[in-house]
Order: structure tokens, then sequence, then C-alpha cells
């Protein structure tokens, strides 16, 4: 599913000084293989994981 996304954010939540902050950052192509290849194969991106990313992303683009 994320792999179909026209655009793909990340979305951090931290405690600074018993506050909680959030911040929302837009993807760019390397940051998207990233995420996905951490949804696929766990926090430990892996050399496969990153390939499965690589391929959903161009079989997306390339329908």
């Amino acid at each position: 599913m994320a792999a179909s996304a026209h655009n793909q954010y990340e979305v951090l939540k931290k405690d600074i000084d018993n506050e909680t902050v959030t911040s929302i950052t837009e993807l760019d192509a390397d940051g998207r293989e990233k995420e996905i290849a951490r949804l696929l194969g766990g926090p430990v991106i892996s050399e496969s994981a990153l390939a499965n990313a690589r391929e959903l992303l161009a079989t997306q683009s390339a329908e």
C-alpha cells in the first residue's frame, strides 16, 4: 500500500522536557525506499528488504 502512494510522510513523536513534540516530514525517493524497507523487514534494514522496496516502487511507477 505505501509503495502505491504519490507522497509519503514520516511522523515522529518525541518527549522533550516532559513535553510531547510531533514532527511530520515528506520523504524523498531515498527516504521512501528506506521507510518501505523498514515496514517490510523491521528496524534493522537489510539489503534484501531494500531490494524488495525498490521492486515495489518500480512496479508501482510502471503502472
